[in-house]
């Protein structure tokens, strides 16, 4: 948050506010301040700016009319004791996202940061997913604020700016396609043709053609090859390892003669393209098994860039997940969904995400399915918890499990995975969870049907686990949980008279 008023007053009760809302801020007393600020590419990028109209040097309007030429402008609240209405028109009309007349009560002002922050994410997911259509992605469009991204995106920006052949490597999930989509976004090609070719998911009698052409013949006419395509461009080969041979020996042909494949009539002409290949395996050690050819990994090993796995890029996480949370959020017609509550974004930087972005991606998707709230709890990632159930629950998780919200709220901060984007506010269960012993319920909506000894348990024991969960997942609301187990509220009552669950402890939970 930047707070930008020439009074100090007015800042400090800002800043108190920012501070109570669990937001960061900073504060400048002047319009130029607060553009230059905004424009400082070293410091943290500032995503809403709270915006005072009357000051001395440069005003709030000419701010406004400053931050329009900008490609992705911070959201703007303008404030200000002038409160008619032509003062709001032109305001809204030179771009400010909310208006306020001073002096703006807390609840009012944390509303409209909220759902300025929501409408920043979701534009730029929104700007993401254009670019990817457009084929003008750019290395600005990705989420890569880790350090173990910083040289890779380096090293990406670098071969943008030539014409050199690039191998993207990296496991699966993490990304290639976009980063390749992003070499050619930043290059002098990028209004020239991006043909992408899976060369694993294309049976090995049609790769050939698909990529070289084929000559007419008396019943078929000439067919272009992707190469063809792509002259001037970028041809995009992923999976470039699942190549068969005989396509790689005339692949390595084209690169090591520079022309294009001859179709019927045409004359030899110069090969001008780019050629990024991805790969989630070890080109090198294809090689060395014997079924990727040697000269040709050499003319694509020319420029190297390996893509880290996501668990080696925690702090990329959270704000990936807000992302796609906005995006799918919008599709599926979720507006009243905020965000991730503490307890499920330590779920989340607890995984080690063995598919990488692509199965956040999916678990996000299908948690903004199953959600029946405003924030996204650890019980809309089932899939998740049976995963972490299944190996060691780290020690961050436990702490939540056991120790109920308040622990989570002071164990998820220490973490120090704080996305810049995306404080929030967030609701926090004031009731603990419960504890995941031999007979009572695990979290998140899944029941063991094994007991720790791995033997079946009894009818009875699941059936008082399922209603255990029930009365907490749905906050001791007994009309809510007789509906959801489909029984009537007369046998609910006697269930949890035989199960020893206190009608008075319920209600109270």
């Amino acid at each position: 948050m930047l707070l930008v008023d020439d009074d100090p007053i007015t800042l400090r009760l800002l800043a108190g506010m920012m501070q109570s809302f669990g937001y960061l801020s900073e504060s400048v007393s002047g319009g130029q301040a607060a553009l230059d600020r905004i424009n400082d590419t070293s410091s943290a990028p500032i995503d809403v700016v709270i915006l005072d109209l009357v000051m001395p040097d440069v005003d709030g309007m000419m701010v406004l009319d400053e931050l329009k030429k900008m490609p992705a402008p911070p959201a703007v609240i303008v404030q200000t004791a002038q409160g008619g209405i032509d003062t709001a028109i032109s305001a809204m009309r030179a771009g400010a996202f909310d208006f306020l007349v001073k002096p703006a009560a807390p609840e009012r002002l944390r509303v409209s940061i909220t759902n300025a922050l929501k409408l920043s994410a979701l534009q730029g997911e929104v700007q993401r997913l254009r670019h990817r259509r457009e084929e003008t992605v750019s290395f600005d469009d990705m989420i890569a604020s880790a350090p173990a991204m910083m040289r890779t995106m380096e090293l990406g920006q670098r071969a943008a700016r030539s014409a050199i052949s690039v191998l993207i490597e990296g496991e699966a999930g993490t990304g290639k396609e976009w980063f390749a989509h992003a070499i050619h976004g930043e290059s002098n090609r990028r209004a020239r043709p991006f043909v992408s070719v899976d060369c694993g998911a294309v049976p090995a009698d049609d790769i050939e053609v698909l990529l070289f052409g084929r000559p007419a013949t008396a019943t078929m006419p000439a067919l272009r090859g992707r190469i063809h395509e792509a002259q001037s461009g970028t041809l995009l080969l992923r999976q470039i390892a699942d190549l068969p041979a005989s396509v790689q020996a005339r692949l390595a042909a084209v690169l090591e003669e520079g022309t294009l494949p001859l179709l019927a009539g045409e004359r030899v002409t110069r090969a001008d393209f780019r050629l990024i290949a991805t790969t989630d395996r070890r080109l090198v050690d294809r090689v060395a098994e014997g079924v990727f050819r040697e000269d040709l990994f050499y003319r694509l090993n020319v420029f190297p860039i390996w893509l880290p796995p996501l668990r080696d890029r925690v702090e990329d996480l959270l704000p990936l997940a807000a992302a796609f949370l906005a995006r799918f959020a919008a599709e599926e017609g979720r507006p009243r969904l905020k965000g991730l509550a503490p307890e499920a974004e330590a779920l989340l930087t607890a995984f080690h995400w063995p598919d990488n972005i692509r199965q956040l991606e999916n678990a996000v998707y299908r948690a903004v399915i199953l959600c029946e709230g405003e924030f996204l709890r650890p019980w809309d990632f089932p899939q998740i918890q049976t995963a972490l159930d299944a190996g060691a629950i780290p020690e961050l998780v436990k702490a939540w499990q056991n120790e109920g919200a308040a622990a989570a709220r002071t164990r998820a901060s220490s973490t120090g995975h704080v996305a810049r984007a995306h404080h929030r506010d967030r609701e926090t269960p004031d009731r603990p969870f419960a504890s995941a012993d031999k007979i009572s319920p695990p979290l998140y909506g899944l029941l063991h049907l094994l007991d720790r000894d791995g033997e079946m348990r009894a009818l009875d024991a699941l059936e008082e686990a399922a209603v255990r969960f029930a009365v907490e997942h749905y906050g001791g609301r007994m009309s809510e949980v007789a509906r959801r187990l489909h029984i009537g509220r007369s046998t609910l009552y006697r269930k949890l008279k035989d199960y020893g669950i206190e009608t008075a402890a319920v209600d109270a939970a």
